[in-house]
């Protein structure tokens, strides 16, 4: 009999804890019969939830927490004051090997910092990164880092393409994806000095496939399957690819809405702009990697909904059964990183 999967669930982080995390987990357990879950948060939030589900009981465990950590909490005043929060308890549990995964929507910083000090590094990463996946004209692309680091040498570069690596591997089924480094021109001659020796390194690296430079736009044509930056750039990327969707959406809302004949028109067309509307739904790509921590750790957005928030859920099953941190750490010594400067 297969051994089953727990995962550890942040009951009380991001911006509407509760009132999201626990309808999530529900749909969760309904639709994964061969995963349980460990709730981490209050006990007058958990306790009633698990009374009203007594079908999934044999499928819940909780633990309560003590404190609660804000989404404006400084990390290095979390790391002080909250070790009894829902999200510091549930990672004391991953790096005990009594879960599999922890999911959280809370402070990112928070849950960076946290991970990083409770479950530790991977060896050979000295910056675990942040890793999602967002659509392309040819389908996805991974892109890290998203924040975690706002500076980056060369060094750190070249261990978010081994991870990038790894994961657009796991995601996709591709043996080789191709790599690139986000940069303001495709030219060689093009960046930074720490962009240009990353390159060189990552060209070195025969066991990457690196096709050079990318720009923003072409990071969205899907010119290649992981885009490698600095949390800086990355973030910035993100939140500008993030505002110019919506941008689109509610233009185009308010202009099919504007007159008779666009109306009749939006009628027509709604077919189309529903399956186009799912490609690009936020919640199919909400979930985002920590990198590099010794764990199997997903990010969700702080603002995610029910749909976004399962999404999650489902994201950290499918990279525990695809035992993620033992497939980075097996890449990240294969390689020749520890030569890289």
């Amino acid at each position: 009999m297969p051994l089953r999967t727990t995962i550890a669930v942040d009951v009380m982080g991001g911006d509407f804890g509760p009132r999201v995390t626990l309808p999530a987990i529900f749909k969760f357990l309904s639709s994964q019969s061969d995963v349980d879950v460990r709730l981490y948060g209050s006990q007058d939030v958990l306790l009633p939830f698990v009374q009203k589900h007594e079908s999934l009981a044999a499928r819940i465990s909780v633990a309560f927490s003590q404190s609660d950590i804000a989404m404006s909490d400084k990390p290095s005043q979390v790391l002080r004051s909250k070790r009894d929060s829902s999200m510091a308890i549930g990672l004391r549990a991953l790096s005990e090997r009594d879960v599999d995964a922890m999911v959280s929507a809370g402070n990112t910083g928070a849950l960076m910092a946290m991970a990083c000090t409770i479950l530790g590094r991977l060896e050979g990463v000295d910056r675990p990164a942040i890793a999602t996946t967002l659509p392309t004209r040819k389908g996805q692309c991974l892109l890290i880092d998203l924040g975690a680091n706002l500076e980056a040498t060369s060094r750190h570069l070249h261990s978010y393409a081994i991870m990038g690596s790894v994961l657009a591997a796991l995601m996709t089924g591709r043996a080789d994806p191709g790599i690139a480094l986000l940069n303001v021109g495709e030219e060689p001659v093009k960046g930074s000095g720490v962009v240009q020796a990353a390159a060189e390194i990552l060209a070195n690296d025969k066991r990457l496939r690196f096709i050079g430079f990318v720009e923003g736009d072409g990071m969205f044509e899907g010119r290649a399957d992981v885009v490698v930056c600095n949390g800086f750039v990355g973030n910035v990327a993100l939140k500008t690819g993030e505002g110019v969707a919506r941008l689109i959406v509610d233009s185009l809302s308010e202009y099919l809405k504007a007159h008779w004949y666009s109306r009749l028109l939006a009628t027509m067309l709604m077919p189309s702009l529903r399956a186009w509307g799912k490609r690009f739904e936020p919640a199919i790509y909400n979930g985002a990697v920590l990198a590099g921590v010794n764990g199997c750790v997903v990010k969700s957005h702080g603002g995610a909904s029910e749909a976004a928030f399962l999404n999650a859920l489902n994201y950290a099953a499918m990279l525990t059964r695809l035992k993620l941190p033992a497939r980075l750490q097996e890449a990240l010594l294969d390689s020749d990183i520890s030569s890289a400067t």
